[in-house]
């Protein structure tokens, strides 16, 4: 900054007189400074003026796109009532309005010998060889096609019915539905449903051949929103409720769909039990929903299943773009690879209550305040669905049954088989009541106890004389070792 400051004071400092002035009250160094001071505050007007005039121009174009915007929406309004010829009515879309059903595209006759070049899809036989036999495969590739400006109208005009009737097709199928949630009623209800791309599991640390080949296992989404309005009119108000359901089988036929849709359908009784209509929108894939199997299942399944008068199936025009289902298969994967992402390392806590066993509480860092059984307000992370046998569940409220008591007090003894052919008991019975003394120890010592050879790990063995026994207790799953004590107040046993 002082460089250019001193350049261009140095510029505007005007040169010296050979005469030396001695009536000039300013020298030439100040007459400079002067000078730029002067030029740096015209700048600096230019700027502030240029700033405003650009302002201006900003609000002038906030209003040109706002007129833009009211232009937009009156042609759309138009459209939507089909006042005009050109709009995106039915009939003309067919080409059977009798206003426009002859109109052709204008084209420029100049060029009309020239060359053009363009890129289309085809799908082409490709040969390959698999374990050395030649075999032919479909695969779509992307290719260059020059041709005449003539030709390629010709083209245009042949495609151009179908294409018309496939956004006629497409524009329908929207109004419909959309006006189908406009004036849905408390007794019908609308099931959006489609199938989400195959999620790949995984783990949070893997080593590199899991990346290959078939060790990533892959689970089955069924994606699915249903609308339902459950107030009268005027007061409607519309609600959505998403769900998905997991399966590791990854087949999408008619067999599976069912399968699919019948947590689905037992959830649509909860949220709405009066429901005597049904509408399922969903696309049309010929392997999946649109098939005489479907069609045939839709009326001896769903139907009887959901316990309604009538199920009407909509099918989506195809190339209808992302729907409703898409976005809740996005949102299902992206907080599994988030879990998978996090892993343990963030639960610095982990709570269960028997008030609620079939849930364990995951929380950030540890919460002293919060009840074991209840979402903590300050980290709470998520909850773990767990199995849980709530057979030998024991609480305060309940107490044991006496069936249960007397198991547990009176076990049966063990027989054990000695060498000579007879057999020796051994008392396991360990419970004792303010009545009855506890058991001592001659409950837990063999009767007859029979002389063997030694065996490794298989031995009982007396401290009074040093002899080993083996024994091979019939109701025992493998052999246990019991160490006789000396003393009535060491015992050394496990059963």
């Amino acid at each position: 900054m002082r460089k250019r400051t001193a350049d261009l004071i140095e510029q505007n400092t005007p040169p010296s007189s050979p005469v030396p002035s001695t009536t000039s009250s300013f020298s030439r160094v100040n007459a400079g400074k002067a000078t730029a001071d002067r030029n740096k505050r015209a700048m600096k007007r230019e700027n502030l003026n240029l700033k405003a005039k650009v302002l201006q121009m900003n609000q002038k174009l906030k209003k040109y796109r706002m007129r833009i915007k009211r232009l937009k929406a009156k042609q759309r309004k138009q459209v939507a009532n089909g006042t005009n010829s050109n709009s995106l009515n039915l009939k003309c879309l067919e080409r059977t309005c009798t206003t426009c059903q002859n109109e052709e595209i204008k084209l420029n006759t100049l060029i009309k010998d020239g060359y053009i070049t363009y890129e289309r899809w085809v799908t082409k036989n490709n040969k390959i060889i698999v374990k050395g036999m030649e075999k032919v495969c479909k695969r779509s590739v992307k290719e260059n096609v020059k041709t005449t400006v003539t030709s390629l109208v010709h083209l245009l005009h042949i495609n151009l019915p179908v294409y018309m009737k496939h956004v006629g097709n497409f524009v329908h199928q929207v109004r419909s539905i959309h006006a189908l949630k406009e004036k849905l009623s408390p007794s019908e209800g609308l099931l959006h449903i489609d199938f989400s791309e195959n999620y790949n599991c995984k783990y949070s640390a893997e080593i590199q051949s899991a990346h290959f080949g078939g060790s990533k296992i892959q689970l089955s989404l069924h994606t699915c929103v249903y609308y339902s309005n459950n107030s009268q009119p005027p007061d409607r108000h519309l609600k959505t409720t998403s769900l998905c359901t997991v399966s590791e089988n990854l087949r999408h036929d008619p067999i599976l769909i069912c399968a699919h849709l019948k947590p689905v359908m037992q959830r649509i009784k909860q949220i709405s039990p009066d429901i005597i209509k049904l509408h399922v929108l969903s696309d049309g894939p010929s392997t999946q929903y649109r098939n005489k199997s479907m069609f045939y299942l839709i009326a001896n399944y769903v139907s009887k299943e959901l316990d309604v008068e009538a199920v009407i199936w909509h099918f989506s025009e195809k190339g209808q773009g992302k729907g409703a289902p898409d976005g809740v298969g996005g949102c299902v994967k992206r907080l599994c690879d988030n879990s998978v992402a996090i892993g343990t390392f963030k639960i610095h806590q982990l709570t269960w209550s028997r008030r609620d066993p079939f849930i364990i509480h995951a929380r950030r860092l540890s919460c002293l305040d919060c009840p074991e059984d209840k979402n903590c307000s300050h980290f709470e992370i998520g909850q773990i669905h767990i199995q849980y046998d709530t057979s030998n569940i024991y609480t305060p409220e309940l107490p044991r049954s006496p069936a249960a008591a007397s198991a547990r007090s009176s076990a049966s003894p063990i027989n054990i088989a000695t060498p000579d052919g007879s057999t020796d008991t051994i008392s396991t019975n360990r419970s004792f009541s303010p009545e009855s003394p506890p058991a001592t120890p001659d409950n837990f010592m063999l009767q007859n106890p029979p002389v063997c050879p030694k065996k490794k790990n298989r031995s009982v063995s007396d401290n009074s004389d040093s002899s080993d026994y083996i024994f091979d207790p019939p109701l025992a799953k493998k052999p246990r070792r019991f160490i006789l004590p000396e003393t009535d107040s060491e015992i050394e046993s496990t059963f």
